[in-house]
């Protein structure tokens, strides 16, 4: 079984139309009286085709129509024909797809005379016949006279021989041109309408179906026999240059029914034909494979896809889109009137104008209903506009009628929050008002208390400032002092005195607290070992912390009261004669550096004041000072910073490890390590001071 592939290509070509009045005669058809010889090489000539030998190779056939799919091979038919007719007569081939046709004709000497040479592939004015089909000459004669006739081709034949006269030819050739110069116009008419829609709407789906109807119009005469060109790559390339009609047809179908939303699985099924047939064998065409050897499949595969289309319309009109009502008519004819061609090419129908020219009624019939589909879809989107535009007035109606409600309602809303933001602005203003004098007032006792505190620190200040007499026992390069108040003032205070028997009395003391409380706490503790030191004359070191311990639970009556506060002290009396110091701490430790070696002593673990559940008497520790030695006094405020990367303590480890370091320094620049340390490592952690710190170091 064949089908036919109808294919496009823009070809601009004049038709002779013939209005003269020809008699009216009939036409002889003599495919049943032709023989046929198949040249499978294709080099058969008139000499070899003569001989016994080929003669008897001929075979008839006994159909209307001889048809062949496509091959290689050329074919020679012999017909005997007598004319005893008054005038010559034609034998007509009726397609013009044929690449080459030999006609021979005999001579009285019984050869042949060099053939006529007419088709495709050779120059159109070797024609005789005054038509675009090709005809051969059958002259008068009184006896039957053989005719040889070479046909080759390079797509399937299609080839229904008659004999006629010249007029009863024409007629029906004319027939043949009207009905084509119908569907000329046909498609022409509405691929103008659809171009004219594309332009008002700007719609694509209009320009995609004007290409597929400018494919139509040049590919559907050249399938029915009727080419408009004549160019032997149209030919040779058959597959090639009608590759666009499939793309066109899936594209407009995929966009017309809405594949991708009503039906995806189908739309990648006909994209998937598509790919294949538009692009598969036409490779295979272009590289040189010929057509005989897949031509077949790919016929069987256009069939597949004519029915793949017919079906995706009938799917979705019983799904109750009524757009596809159209394109099933339309679709229909294409498809019934291929068959109607392909039946009649087999010998299944009668031979005549409508079974001969079917394709021109199908694909007529399927451009008028496409169009007519189009145009129903802009119908169908007019009527939907309207529809939506109908549903947004109504929507935009209720809308604005809900906004002005919703208006007057947020009106009245707003005047009532404009009330009460208005009482509230009142009320606001009388409290910053209050606020105000509150603030000036908290400020101004602030400033008192800050010129209190101030005050009090430079009495701090002037109160722990050394003597002269101290600073020269001393010695003005062997110490350094390191007094860092959390606050303005500090509950850390040092205690440095010359004692009567030149010795030196040396303490870091630290009181419970800081700023104003620790700062009162400073000034009991000093005043209570300037008792101590002067009046009472008491040197040993533990016993100085004795006295002090119970001067501070008197002074703060911590027998009678709650109060727990007291000091912790760490506290040297040097003896520079005898090269002897001696130690006592409350909790606080002495360190000291002697030939490279640091030595740490713990202070008691107890404090001065506060409450001692079991009462220990303060440990006396002595160290020899004969080599030179450098020791450190110090609150716990260094080493209990926070900060650091990890915004950890700084930590005694740290500390002793940092003194060990800066001892053989002179003692100004250890000073200024030591505050520059901590105040690194306070700016690590993002933290500030949180405690009182004291530091003092002395060289002996």
């Amino acid at each position: 079984m064949r089908f036919l592939i109808f294919i496009s290509l823009c070809v601009c070509i004049s038709f002779n139309n013939f209005a003269q009045f020809i008699p009216e005669e009939q036409l002889l058809s003599v495919s049943k009286k032709m023989m046929v010889l198949e040249d499978n090489t294709g080099t058969f000539t008139i000499n070899d085709i003569v001989k016994p030998s080929s003669q008897q190779k001929f075979q008839s056939f006994r159909k209307k129509i001889f048809s062949h799919p496509v091959s290689k091979s050329a074919f020679w038919f012999k017909i005997t024909i007598e004319n005893k007719s008054n005038k010559d007569v034609w034998l007509s081939i009726a397609d013009t797809r044929l690449k080459y046709i030999d006609f021979y004709t005999p001579k009285t000497d019984g050869t042949y005379s060099p053939p006529l040479l007419l088709g495709a592939s050779r120059p159109q004015q070797n024609k005789v016949f005054p038509s675009a089909f090709y005809c051969v000459p059958i002259r008068q004669h009184l006896s039957p006279q053989t005719y040889y006739l070479r046909v080759k081709g390079s797509l399937n034949l299609l080839l229904p021989f008659e004999v006629g006269t010249t007029q009863s030819l024409i007629k029906k050739f004319d027939t043949y041109d009207q009905i084509l110069n119908i569907f000329i116009g046909l498609v022409l008419s509405m691929l103008v309408y659809n171009l004219f829609l594309f332009f008002a709407t700007h719609d694509r789906l209009y320009l995609i179906y004007v290409s597929y109807l400018a494919m139509v119009f040049l590919v559907t005469p050249f399938s029915n026999g009727q080419a408009m060109f004549f160019y032997s790559w149209f030919w040779d390339n058959f597959l090639v240059w009608q590759s666009p009609l499939f793309w066109t047809i899936t594209l407009f179908v995929d966009l017309y029914l809405n594949l991708r939303q009503h039906a995806l699985q189908l739309k990648r099924w006909l994209w998937a034909l598509t790919v294949c047939l538009g692009v598969f064998f036409p490779l295979l065409n272009l590289i040189g494979i010929h057509m005989a050897y897949y031509l077949r499949f790919f016929q069987l595969m256009v069939l597949v896809y004519s029915f793949s289309l017919l079906i995706c319309g009938v799917y979705l009109w019983r799904k109750g889109h009524k757009n596809a009502r159209f394109y099933i008519l339309g679709w229909s004819s294409v498809i019934i009137a291929s068959f109607v061609y392909l039946f009649t090419s087999n010998g299944l129908l009668p031979l005549n104008t409508f079974t001969r020219q079917s394709l021109y009624f199908g694909f007529g019939l399927e451009a008028l209903m496409f169009s007519l589909a189009l145009g129903d879809r802009l119908n169908i989107l007019k009527k939907e506009k309207d529809a939506a535009l109908a549903q947004n007035l109504s929507l935009v109606t209720n809308q604005k009628e809900v906004l002005e409600n919703k208006v007057k309602e947020r009106t009245w809303e707003i005047q009532e929050q404009k009330e009460e933001m208005e009482a509230q602005n009142q009320m606001m203003k009388e409290t910053h008002k209050a606020l105000k004098e509150a603030y000036q007032e908290i400020n101004k006792k602030n400033q008192n208390l800050l010129a209190s505190i101030n005050y009090a620190q430079t009495i701090q200040n002037a109160l722990l400032s050394l003597r002269k007499g101290v600073v020269n026992a001393l010695g003005a390069d062997n110490f350094f002092i390191l007094f860092k108040p959390r606050d303005i003032v500090s509950g850390d205070f040092h205690y440095i005195e010359v004692l009567e028997s030149e010795q030196l009395l040396l303490a870091a003391i630290d009181c419970t607290g800081h700023g104003i409380p620790g700062a009162f706490m400073s000034m009991i503790g000093y005043e209570v070992m300037t008792e101590i030191v002067k009046i009472r004359r008491e040197t040993k070191p533990n016993a100085i912390l004795e006295l002090l311990h119970r001067y501070i639970a008197s002074v703060l009556k911590q027998s009678e009261t709650n109060n727990r506060d007291g000091m912790d002290v760490a506290l040297v009396v040097i003896d520079k004669q005898k090269h002897i110091m001696e130690f006592a701490g409350a909790k606080n430790p002495l360190v000291y550096i002697q030939n490279e070696q640091l030595t740490l002593i713990k202070g008691d673990k107890r404090s001065i004041g506060g409450q001692v559940r079991q009462r220990k008497e303060f440990k006396c520790h002595q160290v020899d000072i004969s080599t030179p030695t450098i020791f450190y006094l110090f609150s716990d405020g260094y080493q209990d910073q926070f900060g650091g990367e990890e915004n950890k303590k700084f930590m005694l480890a740290r500390l002793k490890s940092l003194l060990m370091n800066v001892h053989l320094k002179r003692m100004e620049e250890q000073q200024k390590i030591l505050n520059t340390t901590l105040e690194d490592w306070m700016q690590q952690g993002n933290e500030t001071q949180i405690d009182d710190v004291l530091v003092v170091g002395v060289r002996v």
